[in-house]
């Protein structure tokens, strides 16, 4: 019987063994996984909605008319004020044509080196510097859009877009674009949230 002790707290402690490895294989499992997850869920949906937003934007050129004077050039010029990475969707719309007129895609961090846009595409991480954006520009014909917060109550932006629902919703500064002598088709008008006489 003496050997009986030493034997069953081996057991005892193999089992404890078995046991806590498990634990930690399990701890190891819900903690790595659902992460990689998640960061595969979030880069899909950014990807998605930088999708959802250069169709916007192809789309947007459609229904707006510029100042022929302005349109010399023959082209759509484009500028996106803020860093986008390669592969971004928007790079897609270089060289679309749309109106019979090639896009032509501009990319910077400096608000002056995009004054000869037709249209300006505000990224959000631009915001802190939206109050010295878009005085930039004056009543130039530049379509600017963009989805930062306040972007036509407190900016005077042209178009201000959101992400709702999987699908671009927008509203229009009617007034301030045709303070800059651009003209907004009545279909887009109406397909507008919300137009801002």
């Amino acid at each position: 019987m003496r050997f009986l002790f030493p034997a069953n707290r081996h057991f005892a402690y193999i089992s404890f063994l078995k046991t806590y490895l498990l634990f930690i294989a399990v701890c190891f499992l819900f903690c790595t996984i659902p992460t990689n997850g998640f960061a595969k869920e979030n880069a899909t949906r950014l990807v998605n909605e930088q999708q959802l937003k250069a169709a916007f934007l192809f789309n947007l050129i459609k229904y707006v008319k510029w100042p022929e004077v302005s349109l010399a050039g023959g082209r759509i010029d484009l500028g996106i004020l803020g860093k986008i990475m390669p592969g971004n969707p928007l790079h897609s719309l270089n060289d679309k044509i749309v109106g019979g007129r090639k896009i032509h895609i501009k990319v910077s961090n400096d608000a002056d080196d995009l004054t000869d846009c037709h249209i300006l595409y505000i990224q959000h991480s631009e915001q802190k510097q939206l109050r010295r954006i878009i005085p930039t520009f004056g009543n130039a014909p530049i379509l600017t859009v963009s989805d930062i917060d306040g972007f036509i109550t407190s900016h005077n932006g042209m178009v201000a877009i959101e992400l709702k629902d999987g699908k671009i919703i927008f509203s229009i500064n009617l007034k301030q674009g045709r303070n800059t002598g651009l003209d907004f088709s009545s279909y887009l008008l109406r397909l507008a949230t919300k137009v801002y006489q």
